[in-house]
């Protein structure tokens, strides 16, 4: 329980002011930010992925085609730090709950560090593949064999050309500038009108107090097990 004692955790964690329900309206999103340079806190966001994969896929349950009603996408940039229990069963069935899930890594190699054995079948489910280029030798070769090409064109990939894998069709395309968008709004948004980390906290001194006063555990021997059983029989119905 250590991590959950430090004061910003304890503070962070006082109330719910996530409504996963929100994010089944159109036009709804949720950004999580992260300090890269410290992952000690990197387990909240990764509680945060496990219960809002478990919403959805409940929500989904319950409805009557079995998919949600509006299409949830994820983008999850540094996928690598990023941990969701099951997330390859997740992955694979992610379509049919109307889900979509864009896993964003430096190449193929943490994808198997992270997985395992399971990686080539988390790839094999995805659906699309973007390369944005590498200077790895041995992902030039995988991608080279991939999109057709040598590995060392892999390797001189320019930086605004990507090569794209969808279902098998194979295509080169230039990066866009979202900026060139026609809804891009120059605009920041203060967050903190929105939402604000509570200020109260668990009081962590009296918390203590109250396990120290709870009765002590009462180890039951084999001869006292068998004892309760049988009261315990005596008062069944006959």
């Amino acid at each position: 329980m250590a991590p959950y004692m430090v004061g910003d955790v304890d503070r962070l964690l006082a109330s719910n002011q996530v409504d996963f329900a929100r994010l089944l309206k159109p036009k709804t999103a949720l950004f999580v930010l992260y300090d890269d340079a410290d992952p000690s806190k990197n387990f909240l966001a990764n509680l945060l992925y496990s219960q809002l994969f478990s919403f959805l896929y409940h929500h989904a349950f319950h409805q009557s085609v079995g998919r949600l009603p509006v299409k949830v996408r994820f983008f999850l940039d540094d996928f690598k730090n990023i941990q969701v229990s099951h997330f390859d069963d997740y992955l694979a069935t992610a379509r049919s709950r109307n889900l979509s899930l864009c896993m964003m890594v430096q190449d193929e190699s943490q994808l198997r560090a992270k997985f395992g054995k399971n990686a080539g079948s988390v790839i094999g489910n995805c659906g699309a593949y973007l390369m944005t280029g590498t200077t790895d030798l041995t992902m030039a070769k995988t991608a080279g064999e991939r999109f057709n090409r040598d590995a060392q064109a892999i390797r001189q990939l320019g930086v605004d050309t990507f090569l794209v894998d969808i279902s098998g069709h194979l295509t080169a395309t230039a990066r866009y500038d979202f900026h060139d968008h026609p809804n891009y709004c120059p605009k920041k948004f203060d967050v903190s009108v929105i939402y604000q980390t509570p200020a109260q906290a668990v009081r962590w001194g009296k918390l203590t107090q109250i396990f120290k006063q709870l009765p002590e555990e009462h180890l039951v021997t084999d001869d006292e097990n068998e004892e309760s059983i049988f009261d315990d029989l005596d008062d069944l119905p006959m």
